[in-house]
């Protein structure tokens, strides 16, 4: 079981084996998003050997001279067709199919026409709180999580029971509020 805690109101901590990513997704304007990861773990990261993992290695992609993802549908976004003989999408690396399919919805996706699956309901929670902070905003107070301790949030990568709860897994997860609480104040207060 993999847990990837979401840290309003953009941020996510994605575990691995040795190290996590933790990935800030911060809009730029109404139509692009910049994307920030920092890895980090037990020991030291290699930057060559995770920029080459994530499928940014590619000069037709990306490069550090201006870290903006260049891929267009003009050469359908550099697919390698003969490639999906053993990578079914075609791309190398998570990050490069994640920009991609990020960028072959267009600069405003209609989500009136989207077809959500059950897999997607964290996209729906995600979506539904992030609208409950501009609500509140728009109110004037502070939206869920403002002065919320997260420095104790992990992000576990481990085998469980199927049947298990993932909270049992984290007991110092929760939902935070705006009072400055703690995770592990707030699960004291909930129980």
């Amino acid at each position: 079981m993999r847990i990837v805690p979401f840290i309003m109101p953009s941020t996510r901590i994605i575990p691995a084996p040795s190290l996590d990513f933790t990935v800030f997704e911060t809009p730029a304007d109404d139509e692009s998003t910049n994307t920030f990861i920092v890895i980090h773990g037990n020991a030291p990261i290699d930057r060559a050997k995770m920029i080459a993992l994530m499928g940014l290695s590619d000069p037709r992609y990306w490069s550090e001279d201006d870290c903006d993802f260049k891929a267009t549908w003009a050469d359908r976004f550099g697919q390698d067709r003969a490639r999906m003989r053993e990578n079914w999408t075609g791309f190398s690396g998570v990050d490069q199919e994640d920009a991609i399919i990020a960028l072959s919805m267009g600069p405003i996706f209609d989500r009136s026409k989207e077809h959500l699956v059950p897999a997607d309901k964290a996209v729906v929670r995600v979506r539904q709180r992030l609208l409950e902070a501009t609500r509140a905003l728009e109110k004037g107070h502070d939206p869920v999580g403002v002065g919320v301790d997260v420095s104790d949030v992990g992000a576990p990568d481990v085998s469980v029971a199927q049947d298990a709860n993932w909270r049992a897994v984290v007991p110092h997860h929760g939902i935070p509020t705006n009072k400055g609480q703690t995770v592990r104040e707030l699960l004291k207060l909930a129980s």
